[in-house]
């Protein structure tokens, strides 16, 4: 169970990572717009940011991650490897 948990957890992490880059890459047609004073194109440049922020704090805060910052991961590794060191 525990297997297939990380396995939607890193496949959430990966999609958030895509849709961070596909964010990222309207970045420049979208401030282009408001810079010829599309009609519009304010409000979708302010609304790409949010989205972006959106998807990074959800980067950020996705348990996976955070297990790994809190040293959990690491532990586990540690103790894994231990058996096998001269």
């Amino acid at each position: 169970m525990t297997c297939l948990v990380n396995a939607q957890a890193k496949s959430t992490l990966r999609l958030a990572e895509r849709e961070l880059a596909d964010l990222k890459l309207q970045i420049g047609d979208r401030a282009l717009a408001c810079a010829e004073g599309k009609p519009g194109a304010r409000e979708s440049l302010a609304a790409l940011h949010q989205k972006d922020h959106t998807v990074m704090f959800e980067i950020e805060h996705h348990p996976r991650l955070a297990s790994w910052r809190s040293g959990a991961t690491k532990e586990a590794i540690v103790a894994w490897k231990a058996p096998f060191k001269p």
